[in-house]
């Protein structure tokens, strides 16, 4: 029940059903109705969302930092507790979401990287987070969080010691699929981003 409007009511959950259910022309379906302030609603969709498939990382630490924009009195523990989920488990996706380039969260909202792989690269510093995607696809989670942790350790000392750290981005070959190659073939879109206007034949040869 919307407090703002007194005979409306507003969907929380169940959009799909909704949705359905008017398409097939029904003139009632059974409901549950609750009276819901703001952050009470955005509390109920993120509990009715946190265990769908389709639920991604940077989307729930999204609207985890809605809930605490309407809730700043909350802490991490108090929304943990609301949510049955564990404190690390909405930092974490606090952290996708702040800290996370845009280019590689777009990769994890479409399944190329896992929300684990997500949430280790969203502890490096934004420079250094496409330099590591490649591992974080190809390698074992176990694997690349202990990568992870030696470069977050690495960049601490040179820090402290007043150094600049040297870059430690490696190449890991992978192979296309053919849809990525035929688009490529008929678009040139990858082209597109080496070889620019004005260049000679050499230099585009060369790029």
């Amino acid at each position: 029940h919307d407090p703002e409007m007194p005979n409306k009511y507003r969907l929380i959950d169940g959009l799909q059903r909704f949705t359905i259910a008017s398409m097939i022309g029904l003139d009632e379906v059974p409901i549950l109705v609750k009276d819901a302030d703001d952050a009470k609603a955005q509390s109920l969709q993120i509990q009715g969302n946190l265990h769908r498939v389709d639920t991604k990382p940077a989307q729930f630490g999204a609207a985890i930092i809605r809930l605490i924009g309407l809730n700043p009195e909350k802490t991490i523990l108090d929304l943990a507790a609301e949510l049955s989920v564990s404190p690390t488990y909405i930092q974490d996706r606090i952290n996708v979401a702040k800290h996370l380039v845009p280019e590689i969260a777009k990769r994890v909202d479409e399944g190329e990287l896992t929300a684990s792989a997500a949430i280790q690269l969203a502890k490096l510093p934004s420079e250094e987070q496409v330099g590591y995607v490649g591992r974080a696809a190809a390698l074992p989670i176990t694997e690349f969080t202990e990568l992870v942790s030696a470069r977050k350790k690495e960049l601490k000392e040179a820090l402290n010691k007043g150094d600049q750290p040297e870059p430690t981005f490696t190449p890991i070959p992978r192979l296309r699929s053919k849809a990525d190659l035929v688009a490529e073939y008929e678009k040139h879109a990858a082209r597109a981003t080496f070889v620019t206007e004005g260049m000679s034949a050499t230099q585009a040869f060369d790029a």
